[in-house]
């Protein structure tokens, strides 16, 4: 023995996060789920490595620990995302062999078990019997490994429910992972998968042992999640529910719906009015924040891209139960940004503004850049992905921005922080006077009959600046929730008490201010 062929007797370091090792019955799809996992930011395939180790016999050696390397070595670690980190990822052959010994030396690794139903299997192989034995032996282990490995070592996902709901079983398998997911991502998945989707003359097969096939299927369903579909329209008896306090009312009398982006659950909400109260309809994204309404379109910033969506009535005519929607908003077009953080977006004369938080500026998009830095507040002094004062909103009056929030005037990387409780500032836009100061974690800023408001969570409700002819600038604050702050142009006559610090005298009204409003006029 050579000292190359030397065993490795301890874990194998330094190859990145919690490797990951795909297996699945011949057949099953392990291999096309590959190349979406391949593709979040960070993970690399050591398939290849883990191959070659297989055909020297299975005896895992100091061989693998420098291919392993090789690999690691052409990883760009400065182009990775700040909160991605290098992930091996290995579809394995035969995991019935190479499997325990891989646990052995990597003993953080997630095993991803691919599932797909025995009858889809057997459609597809040439030899049913063969096939048949094949997919039981792999379903045994599976059961077997699933009771063995913690559950946050064993992940397990069903092609079907990729199929069906690629976007939400995607979403949900890159969370278990850690891996960074982007609609890229069900793209690439989507190309990868269209040998397995069911063919239309496919004929079933008879075998003698089918009822053990069936209960074998039974049994690792069991361990797969049960597939949540985000195409219903509305929520059953049994499913989401909302405390309404007179929104649905309210959304009925203004003849709209209500978006509402979370990124904490990457998701968006659509709140409505409907037969009996409130319906409310989710969709999966990743890490949505911004958004934008415009006439028969929508603009939606999630973690690395600009997603616009067009309104096609005929499509809405179509929805179940009929004649309870008049809109139906259809993906169009994605524009890459990166990870800007695009907290606000706005529709002005020169088409879509976005608020780069990452780079602390306001951005405009063309065919050839990511974005387009069009303004920084005057303290920041370099445009660089650091969060240096937490930019996060804008108003647009008469086609252009005249207004933005910041959680904390600061020119280093995420030095708003520590004040961010009430270093929160209104500015106008061009010039980046601070209008109003000492606000709590300010947003969504709107223009309104001669006043400037910003919903403020921190005081639990909506700071009002308004400048009148021969006086100061005023700055005022009242009690409001999110659902109020959606629709504030319904009521602008409330007289707040007083809040915040006007640090100017000076103020912005515009002799056309258009009113701008978070409620879209439809009821879809």
């Amino acid at each position: 023995m050579t000292e190359h062929d030397t065993p490795i007797t301890t874990p194998v370091v330094g190859v990145g996060d919690r490797p990951i090792f795909v297996v699945g019955a011949p057949g099953n799809g392990a291999e096309h789920l590959v190349p979406a996992l391949l593709a979040s930011p960070g993970a690399w395939d050591a398939t290849a490595v883990v191959a070659e180790v297989s055909a020297a016999g299975g005896a895992v050696s100091s061989r693998l620990e420098a291919a392993l390397e090789e690999r690691r070595s052409g990883i760009d670690w400065s182009r990775l995302p700040g909160d991605a980190s290098p992930r091996m990822i290995a579809v394995l052959s035969d995991p019935e062999r190479e499997l325990a010994t891989l646990l052995d030396l990597f003993p953080d690794a997630i095993v991803v078990q691919v599932h797909r139903s025995p009858e889809a299997v057997l459609a597809e192989a040439g030899d049913a019997e063969a096939a048949a034995e094949g997919w039981a032996r792999a379903a045994r282990q599976f059961l077997s490994r699933a009771e063995a490995l913690p559950d946050d070592r064993c992940v397990t996902v069903a092609i079907e429910s990729l199929l069906a709901e690629p976007d939400e079983e995607l979403q949900r398998l890159f969370r278990a992972l850690g891996l960074g997911w982007s609609r890229r991502i069900s793209n690439v998945w989507r190309k990868s998968a269209v040998r397995l989707l069911p063919s239309r003359d496919g004929g079933s097969v008879v075998l003698a042992d089918a009822e053990e096939l069936q209960a074998l299927d039974a049994k690792v369903r069991e361990r797969v999640p049960a597939l949540r579909p985000s195409l219903l329209p509305t929520s059953g008896d049994s499913g989401l529910t909302a405390l309404d306090n007179g929104l649905a009312s309210l959304l009925r009398r203004l003849g709209s719906s209500l978006l509402v982006s979370t990124y904490q659950t990457d998701r968006l909400i659509s709140l409505r009015a409907v037969p009996g109260g409130l319906g409310v309809h989710l969709r999966a994204f990743d890490r949505p924040m911004g958004m934008a309404v415009f006439p028969g379109g929508l603009a939606v910033g999630i973690r690395s891209e600009i997603l616009e969506y067009r309104d096609l009535p005929e499509a809405a005519s179509g929805l179940e139960p009929k004649g309870l929607y008049d809109a139906c908003y259809l993906p169009r077009n994605s524009h890459v940004t990166g990870d800007i953080a695009v907290h606000d977006l706005g529709v002005g004369r020169d088409g879509l503004w976005a608020v780069a938080t990452q780079f602390s500026c306001l951005a405009t998009l063309d065919a050839q850049h990511s974005f387009v830095p069009r303004w920084q507040p005057p303290f920041i002094t370099a445009l660089a992905p650091e969060d240096r004062c937490h930019l996060n909103g804008m108003a647009i009056v008469d086609g252009l921005p005249r207004y933005a929030t910041a959680l904390g005037v600061s020119d280093e990387a995420g030095g708003w922080r520590p004040g961010k409780a009430s270093g929160g500032v209104l500015m106008k836009v061009p010039t980046g006077e601070v209008l109003v100061e000492g606000l709590s974690m300010p947003h969504s800023p709107r223009w309104h009959e001669g006043s400037s408001m910003c919903w403020s969570p921190g005081a639990a409700g909506c700071s009002r600046s308004t400048r009148r002819p021969g006086r100061r600038l005023s700055s005022r604050s009242f009690p409001a929730s999110p659902a109020v702050w959606g629709s504030i142009a319904a009521s602008p006559s409330w007289a707040p008490p007083r809040c915040g610090r006007p640090s100017r005298s000076v103020g912005y009204r515009s002799p056309n201010a258009a009113t701008s409003s978070a409620v879209s006029g439809r009821s879809s």
